[in-house]
């Protein structure tokens, strides 16, 4: 969007709009100047703006052990802040956020207060200054608090209690509250904060003080999304199943929190269960020794009805959910993220596995699936694919909607007794990523429309294996005879161009060639009959094909932990009808959101997210680089 702002007049003023809505800044650092330029009058870009997101990394431009750098930085952080708050146009901004929990200016958060007063979006955070009745006056809630529909509570302090009871007993119609805890245990003792079998705790007492007592709350907070972090659920019937209204829910998130069995558990009774449940998101880390919080969802999921977003993170547990959980919801479900392993490692080695028997069920009932995340079987990277691992993917390749497929766990290469370099293992993925487009853009052909029979994939770098499913006959429709399960495949370098503009034209070895028996375009005549797709066939909705998981703390950093490959089509340039076909190109996070943003299953940070098996090119030239850096 940058270059087509710099195109033409026309242009930068269509896209300006799209470009600032929403603006991410990170201050503390030598680039807060920029903020001048930013809010230029002269700059068009700034009455669009309506989201603003702060981060303010200590670790950005000075070590934190150094008192006086942190000063100074907050001091310099507080002025960028409020110079920014100065120059917006009142009454403009929709959401501001902080990141992440340090103290947030007293001053400026009276400022931001005084000049935006249409903001749908209000945060609970710890400020510089006592929450006493002296700030609350200069606030002015009541004037600045008309629009606003969600709620973010970030705890870490008691004041931040009291700023957030100041918030919740103020907005009456809210549509989504986020409540996270991240107190210093050292400060305040955790049976004091959670909820005990005696009383309800600090967190729920303070914040929603003037529903108590709650076994006789008669108006229970009506909600369309919740979200909790880091909070104790074990005691649940008797706090926050009375102060909040579940059975209106639609959007429900559990993150870390302990006791999570107990409260789906309450969550199935008659009288709590919700009937309109769109988005369940479950993140849970120890489970008990009899898998509690495991069975607890389970049995959640096989009651309720209508899901689209369904993610199940679970660490230290035996198994994975049953599939009767997810055909439940066959007619609806749109985003599966599954994930379970029996050790809390910060791996995917010890990542449970669906057998082909359950994902064939779950292929076959959940056609309506956009996006998956799923651990697939272990497998050698340099050795010819596994039988039960091309008939997993022949089945997960078969579903028709299928948007963005996520793969948390990594191809090895065990065989060698050194990791391979990383620009390598780069290219073998990209190589499986455009045999996974093709597949899944030739699923049938004539007398097998529903490519039952067929499963071609790449093995190695070197041949292309091509293996049916199961209990499918392995024979040239039309002749009885047996077909060749593998046929030689060309290395031959083609023009690769990607179908998105933000994509570049670059040769890669692992684009197929005229030769290739896996090119549903161009068969070779060695290719059986059984694999020559005609064209109608190769439109598939598959985009993105990603390994890995992310690690990114936030929104607009790149991870190190994941590698996403994007759908682009190959021409060769030699064929004289300039055939084609689909071929991959990496991306990153921030580039892929722009080229399919139907892939927030990518987004979702997983207990485990461990780098690729690959090493990275050795820096010879130590000091050197450095200085040939510096020179660039």
């Amino acid at each position: 969007m940058v270059s087509l702002c710099l195109t033409s007049k026309q242009l930068h003023r269509l896209v300006v709009r799209r470009l600032y809505r929403t603006v991410h800044l990170h201050l503390g650092g030598t680039k807060d100047t920029n903020i001048a330029a930013l809010l230029n009058p002269s700059n068009i870009g700034v009455q669009h703006i309506k989201h603003i997101d702060l981060y303010h990394d200590y670790s950005r431009d000075h070590n934190d052990e150094e008192e006086n750098a942190i000063e100074n930085l907050s001091r310099h952080t507080v002025f960028a802040v409020r110079m920014m708050l100065e120059f917006l146009p009142k009454d403009q901004l929709e959401k501001f956020r902080w990141h992440p929990w340090s103290k947030f200016s007293a001053e400026n958060l009276v400022l931001l207060y005084r000049k935006q007063k249409k903001l749908k979006w209000h945060e609970a955070f710890t400020v510089d200054k006592p929450f006493d009745e002296k700030l609350k006056r200069e606030l002015n809630f009541d004037s600045a608090l008309g629009q606003v529909k969600d709620l973010g509570l970030w705890l870490d302090s008691k004041d931040s209690l009291h700023f957030a009871h100041e918030l919740v007993k103020r907005v009456t119609k809210v549509n989504k509250i986020t409540l996270r805890s991240s107190f210093d245990e050292e400060v305040l003792d955790g049976n004091e904060l959670q909820d005990t079998s005696t009383e309800p705790g600090l967190i729920s007492k303070t914040i929603f003080s003037h529903l108590m007592p709650f076994s006789e709350c008669k108006t229970p907070i009506v909600v369309s999304e919740l979200m909790l972090s880091e909070i104790s659920l074990r005691y649940t019937r008797d706090t926050y199943s009375n102060i909040f209204s579940l059975p209106t829910l639609r959007n429900l998130r559990i993150h870390g929190c302990r006791g999570a069995d107990a409260f789906f558990a309450d969550l199935s009774r008659s009288n709590t269960i919700p009937h309109k449940l769109q988005t369940l998101e479950l993140r849970h880390a120890h489970d008990t020794a009899d898998a509690e919080t495991l069975l607890s969802v389970t049995n959640f999921l096989c009651l309720v009805s209508g899901i689209e977003y369904l993610t199940i993170d679970i660490t230290s547990t035996r198994a994975l959910p049953d599939t009767k959980c997810f055909v439940r919801h066959a007619k609806t479900l749109k985003l599966l993220n599954v994930h379970t392993c029996s050790a809390s490692s910060s791996t995917s080695d010890d990542e449970h596995v669906y057998e082909v028997a359950d994902i064939e069920k779950i292929t076959q009932k959940c056609t309506k699936l956009e996006q998956l995340s799923l651990a697939f079987p272990k497998r050698d990277i340099t050795k010819a694919t596994p039988t039960k691992y091309n008939n997993f993917t022949s089945h997960i390749l078969r579903l028709p909607n299928l948007i963005t497929l996520n793969i948390t766990t990594w191809p090895t290469d065990i065989s060698i007794s050194h990791r391979m370099p990383r620009d390598e293992y780069e290219a073998i993925l990209a190589r499986k990523a455009a045999t996974y487009f093709r597949i899944a853009g030739g699923r049938g052909h004539r007398g097998d429309p529903k490519g039952i029979n067929t499963f071609p994939v790449s093995s190695s770098s070197n041949n292309t294996t091509t293996i049916p499913a199961a209990n499918a006959s392995l024979t040239t429709p039309g002749t009885g005879t047996a077909a060749p399960t593998t046929t030689p495949a060309s290395t031959t370098p083609t023009a690769t161009t990607a179908t998105s503009p933000t994509t570049t034209t670059t040769p890669t070895p692992a684009d197929p060639t005229p030769s290739d028996p896996t090119d549903p375009e161009n068969p070779s005549p060695l290719t059986p009959h059984y694999i020559r797709h005609p064209p109608h066939l190769l439109r598939s909705r598959l985009a993105l094909v990603a390994w890995g998981t992310t690690d990114s703390p936030h929104d607009r950093r790149d991870s190190q932990t994941t590698m996403i490959f994007a759908k682009g089509i190959y021409a060769h340039p030699g064929s004289p009808d300039c055939r084609r076909g689909p071929t991959a190109v990496m991306v990153d996070v921030c580039l892929r959101r722009y080229i399919e943003p139907r892939s927030d299953v990518l987004d979702f940070p997983l207990a485990h997210h461990g780098p690729p098996p690959c090493v990275d090119e050795e820096d010879d030239g130590g000091a050197a680089d450095e200085e040939s850096d510096d020179d660039v």
